[in-house]
């Protein structure tokens, strides 16, 4: 299962993952960024899923997301990272029966 994604973001939830402020910019060598809110990204993604025991399933699921402005234009993934963001990844569940 998966499809296209997209993802929003305020002003506030950029500013604390992708602002630069002054003092922080000092301390790291980046440049200021002061970002609003809007498209935080945008990409695709899925995942597979199986049963291995009658309780327990096992998931594999990967995503790719270009950073998109404001996340894009930040100092942060400019200077020193990447607007490609790949996630990959591997779950397990197992369901309990409780009976009385």
């Amino acid at each position: 299962s998966g499809g296209p994604r997209v993802s929003f973001a305020s002003s506030d939830y950029f500013d604390a993952y992708y602002g630069v402020n002054a003092e922080e910019a000092v301390a790291s060598g980046l440049s200021e960024y002061h970002p609003g809110g809007g498209v935080r990204s945008a990409g695709l993604g899925g995942a597979v899923t199986w049963k291995v025991t009658e309780p327990m399933t096992a998931s594999l699921f990967g995503e790719y997301s270009r950073l998109m402005a404001p996340a894009a234009d930040s100092s942060l993934v400019k200077e020193r990272g990447d607007r490609n963001q790949f996630t990959i990844g591997v779950s397990t569940t197992y369901r309990f029966d409780f009976s009385m």
